[in-house]
């Protein structure tokens, strides 16, 4: 391994210009890819410029829609992590659950779901996808941002970080005042590289380019041949707390539990006490070692990593590689280039023939006399009138032709393909054709991901990789309590505090394969409806299933509630009880009126027209003037009788 710090730095600059020309003929081809496939995913395609003026340009870019339809979906939810406890104590699975929770926020805080859209576009437009962890000073806090694959080298037989020798980064975001507060101590070897005085630098404040090395134990940056800066790895701990025996034996120490195992008997934040009197005497101890380095055997180191070694803070992979290289032997925008100018080519030629229908209009200047200026004012106008000798011969109209349903065909099928190869079918875009059963939408959508298993292991892994290094910061970093307040409804007001010393040995992190992946809601309630039909289901399950709910449970009990009686749930008052009352009773009068007219029809016919006949003279009665006329207690009265005789007559139930 390389020990930056004790490497000339001639030697280093070689180093980088080596290692650098080593993937010269790779990057070559990322840059090839790049510039290749972007104008494709624009819908700006080099054929474009050779379409002749005045035909269509009409395109249907399907590779744009593909690509963004497959980030989008692969992103949905974040990736979720799965943190280990250092052992089964209270203490030590609050600490795992702090670091899954604060993770999580981070994800959210950093933008991460954003950075791994950008890494899938960059992995379609130039074969490979790469993120840099890095200490933010800004927010005295661990970060990541998306790096730009034509400007990272990597070994030429690597297929991650950790097979790569070298990680080389050119940054060419940065004006010279940048360059200099980065590197103050190099501000005149910077200044006379450049050939400019500060009064000038301060004034134009150029463009700068330089390259940031990560190799062995450290990292430096190089200017125009020269070296801004050499340093460790500060992302390792190297040093660490210097502890006698007895101390590492403190931290070592552990009790029997109930179960008969043992745990250490210092877990989580009951550490911080005890490693704070350590950090005390660590000065005076280091300076016994730097002055005598054989007292360097009166201690033990205890050392802040996560990992077993230094490592450079790249996260990269790729899809579709033959050879173990940092980069695919294709894409699927090469595979789905020629498909997309066919389907451009048959978009065109609908147009064109589209803008046929209405004819062509032909003259012939031979036979009759017509200024260009006419001609082309008769050619647009639908009604244009076309007036002088030899028109009937010297002016024709010609009309379009469809166009043979082959071309239709052809232009759906290349659309097709383009979907199948990105495996953004229908169902996966949710933007299905057709109606489907629930298992036969899932089968189209697993068919659709079945073609993604390369990118979403890639986003597992990116996922993987980054939680690993927030988690090797932290361990660095946290020399001081960080307090972090997650948001979202069951952590509210929950404030989480964590620092390096609460973190144990034995914690595992992890992830769930897959979950970035969004949930198929439509799927879901499509099941649940299928499975309440059959009975397979309770209806609360069911309405969780469905969504659109907030409290599924009391949904289901108040339905329950309303099947077996309807007053449990209505909230009714007196007048609505007496109208509900009253319209029963007419119903079940209606109901005996028609089972007696049924039992008895041909007594009840007689019957029957004397009860119209009372009704009519009744209606009569109550609709003339002379009736309306009368106070209302004469009408109540008049009504009263009536009842009365429609009650003799059995048309009116007596009351009760």
């Amino acid at each position: 391994m390389i020990n930056v710090l004790n490497t000339e730095n001639e030697t280093l600059v070689k180093i980088f210009g080596t290692r650098w020309a080593e993937s010269e003929t790779l990057w070559q081809q990322v840059e090839k890819s790049y510039k290749k496939n972007l104008p494709i995913w624009k819908n700006e395609p080099e054929w474009l410029s050779e379409v002749p003026k005045g035909r269509s340009k009409t395109r249907d870019n399907r590779v744009f829609l593909a690509t963004e339809s497959q980030l989008n979906k692969l992103t949905a939810r974040p990736v979720k992590p799965m943190i280990s406890p250092a052992n089964e104590t209270d203490e030590a699975k609050a600490i795992a659950n702090d670091l899954q929770t604060l993770f999580l926020e981070s994800y959210r805080q950093r933008n991460v779901k954003k950075h791994l859209k950008r890494g899938i576009r960059y992995l379609h437009l130039a074969k490979l996808r790469c993120v840099k962890v890095f200490w933010n000073n800004e927010i005295d806090d661990y970060d990541v941002k998306v790096a730009d694959p034509r400007k990272v080298r990597f070994s030429k037989n690597c297929t991650n970080e950790d097979e790569s020798e070298f990680s080389i980064e050119k940054i060419d975001d940065k004006k010279l005042l940048d360059l200099l507060d980065l590197f103050p101590a190099a501000r005149e070897k910077i200044l006379k590289k450049i050939g400019v005085s500060e009064e000038d630098a301060l004034i134009n404040n150029p463009p700068v380019e330089y390259f940031e090395t990560w190799i062995g134990d450290g990292v430096f940056w190089t200017f125009r041949g020269e070296i801004l800066e050499k340093l460790q790895n500060p992302y390792y701990d190297f040093d660490g707390l210097l502890l006698t025996p007895e101390e590492t034996a403190r931290l070592r120490q552990t009790e029997d539990l109930a179960t008969g195992g043992t745990v250490p008997a210092l877990n989580g934040r009951r550490r911080r006490q005890v490693i704070s009197k350590f950090k005390e005497s660590q000065g005076d101890r280091q300076a016994e070692v730097k002055s005598d380095p054989s007292t360097a055997t009166k201690y033990e180191a205890y050392l802040y990593n996560h990992f077993d070694k230094p490592r450079k803070p790249y996260i990269f992979g790729t899809i579709l590689e033959v050879n173990d290289q940092p980069i695919g032997e294709t894409t699927m925008f090469d595979q789905v280039a020629p498909l997309q100018e066919n389907l451009d080519k048959r978009k065109r030629q609908i147009a064109d023939n589209s803008d046929m229908v209405n004819g062509i209009t032909k003259v012939d200047t031979d036979i009759v006399t017509m200024d260009l200026a006419s001609a082309r004012r008769m050619h647009y106008d639908p009604e244009g009138l076309v007036y002088g000798p030899g028109v009937s011969t010297g002016v024709t109209r010609e009309m379009g032709q469809g166009l043979p349903e082959m071309v239709f065909n052809d232009m759906v099928d290349s659309r097709n393909e383009i979907d199948e190869i990105f495996g953004t079918v229908a169902t996966f875009r949710g933007s299905s054709e057709r109606s489907e059963s629930a298992t036969g939408r899932a089968i189209l959508r697993e068919e659709g991901l079945s073609r993604l298993d390369e990118i979403i292991d890639l986003i597992d892994f990116v996922g993987r990789e980054l939680y690993g290094w927030w988690f090797q910061m932290i361990k660095v970093k946290y020399t001081e309590s960080h307090l972090v307040k997650p948001l979202g409804i069951t952590r509210a007001g929950q404030v989480i505090d964590i620092m390096q010393d609460d973190l144990q040995d034995g914690i595992e992190i992890q992830i769930q394969p897959g979950q970035t992946l969004p949930d198929d809601k439509i799927f879901r309630a499509e099941r649940a409806r299928e499975d309440a039909k059959d009975g397979l289901i309770d209806p609360v399950t069911y309405l969780e299933a469905a969504g659109g709910y907030d409290n599924p449970e009391d949904v289901a009990k108040r339905a329950i509630m309303f099947k077996a009686n309807p007053f449990s749930v209505l909230n009714l008052d007196g007048d609505d009880l007496q109208k509900l009352m009253a319209a029963n009773q007419i119903l079940q009068q209606i109901q005996e009126g028609q089972q007696a007219g049924g039992a008895d029809a041909g007594a009840g016919d007689q019957k029957a027209t004397q009860v119209a006949q009372l009704r009519e003279r009744v209606q009569a009665l109550v609709q003339s003037e002379e009736f309306k006329k009368l106070p209302q207690a004469q009408q109540e009265q008049a009504l009263a009788k009536l009842r009365e005789q429609l009650q003799a007559l059995g048309a009116v139930e007596a009351p009760k």
